[in-house]
């Protein structure tokens, strides 16, 4: 096991020495478990105290709960075209349909809830709002036991303001509740990456990856990102053979019947198939009306960078010849930026590179897939984009010790914090729904309201 070193102001663990072994082992980091009385019992940002450092948090939560929940069945009123798909047009699905059809399986979910309450528009949006909630806490409980506190609080502030997490808690589709079993996986696999190889946590994890993939075919990147992690550290030589066929099956074999079943879906309705392939960037028609293969091929790569500024930078006002618009604001995508280049420079820790290689292979992958409905496949990168802006937060504090007084250092962050919630909030409450045509209201189709 090897000894961490606190930094000063309970900031985010680092290892001094090597892991022996699998390197995806991060008991190291895991075994400075964090608690409550702990997070009180000492200062979080420097020259704040601790009890005004809970007042900010408390007062940006309130903020946040009262824009997932204000006014909630009115922006838009009615259920939008993207709404109706999981809310009302699954209402004649038999039970078959939910072992092959993934909208179907999703609608079983939005209208079940419906009918223990209510089937206006407020009910599932209600519940879509509550599992961000409910997201916003598992993202701290993951990001501090990796990260640690400071990482994990001013990650978690900064996306319970994001008027992009705001927006798709208030409606009622599933990048919310996929976005919550994405976290309890890979809340689920660190855990199981503890003490060695624990088997439960790890069988667990790999149940709720596939479970991703069965609600919704992004999963599939989301998978594909989780493997590049085991696979790099294999091919590094990080990770001896008896852990891939050991601690890694465990994980592997629950996703692998996900996979199956998902695949066997598609084979049984060629209706269905042909809806999920849909979304492939060469079935587009902007794809279909290029010539030639180096055309094409630098379509599919201005698509992805397309993805990749919406991430960090995408000025308002800018469109791209694949629609896209603002995912984040400027101030937050410059604390990804900063994150990306600390993970970068970091690559070789693992939960460094877990960083990088889920962003690198989210991002491309959703590049592959249409331009249309490419923000709420983006979502699956939202845990690593979050604690890569809390990451930055951090490292400025960590950086600032000795250089600049305690209380100065305080006052940045929380300036930061307030200039963030203030884009945020203001930009939400201009344009309920993300309505700014420099935002990515193009894929939800607010205009076209029904009652």
């Amino acid at each position: 096991m090897p000894k961490i070193e606190n930094h000063l102001a309970l900031g985010s663990p680092t290892p001094r020495d090597e892991v022996d072994g699998a390197t995806l082992d991060v008991a190291d980091v895991f075994r400075a478990d964090r608690t409550w009385g702990k997070l009180w019992s000492a200062g979080v940002i420097p020259g704040i105290p601790n009890a005004m450092t809970l007042g900010i948090g408390i007062t940006v939560l309130m903020v946040a709960m009262w824009l997932r929940l204000y006014q909630i069945g009115y922006f838009p009123e009615g259920f939008n075209v993207a709404e109706i798909m999981y809310t009302q047009e699954g209402t004649g699905w038999a039970w078959g349909d939910l072992f092959v059809d993934q909208q179907a399986r999703v609608s079983w979910i939005f209208q079940t809830w419906m009918t223990l309450f209510s089937d206006t528009a407020v009910a599932p949006r209600v519940l879509s709002g509550l599992v961000g909630l409910v997201s916003l806490g598992l993202f701290f409980a993951w990001s501090c036991s990796i990260w640690g506190r400071r990482t994990a609080i001013l990650g978690t502030l900064v996306m319970a303001v994001s008027f992009w997490h705001v927006t798709y808690s208030r409606l009622a589709l599933p990048v919310s509740l996929l976005l919550l079993i994405e976290l309890l996986a890979i809340y689920a696999m660190h855990r199981g990456l503890r003490n060695g190889a624990n088997q439960y946590w790890l069988v667990a994890a790999g149940l709720l990856t596939g479970a991703v993939v069965y609600l919704d075919a992004v999963g599939m990147i989301f998978v594909f990102a989780i493997f590049a992690v085991w696979g790099c550290e294999f091919l590094r030589g990080k990770i001896p053979f008896r852990v891939v066929t050991g601690t890694f099956t465990l994980f592997a074999a629950p996703v692998a019947v996900f996979i199956v079943m998902y695949l066997g879906g598609l084979a049984v309705s060629t209706d269905i198939r042909d809806r999920e392939l849909s979304v492939s960037v060469t079935r587009s028609s902007e794809y279909a009306s290029v010539d030639g293969v180096m055309d094409q091929l630098r379509f599919v790569v201005r698509n992805i960078g397309d993805n990749v500024s919406s991430v960090i930078w995408n000025r308002p006002g800018h469109r791209s010849a694949n629609y896209t618009g603002r995912m984040l604001d400027p101030v937050t995508g410059l604390l990804v930026a900063g994150g990306i280049c600390i993970a970068l420079i970091n690559w070789s820790k693992p939960y460094h590179l877990f960083l990088v290689m889920v962003l690198g292979v989210s991002v491309v992958g959703v590049g592959l897939t249409t331009s249309e409905g490419a923000f709420s496949r983006l979502m699956i990168t939202a845990p690593v984009i979050y604690v890569l802006a809390g990451l930055t937060l951090d490292r400025f504090v960590l950086w600032s010790q000795g250089r600049l007084k305690p209380y100065a250092v305080g006052a940045v962050i929380v300036f930061v914090l307030l200039v963030v919630t203030y884009l945020n909030a203001t930009t939400y409450l201009e344009n309920p729904n993300g309505s700014s045509p420099d935002l990515w209201v193009g894929e939800l189709r607010i205009g076209d309201d029904v009652g």
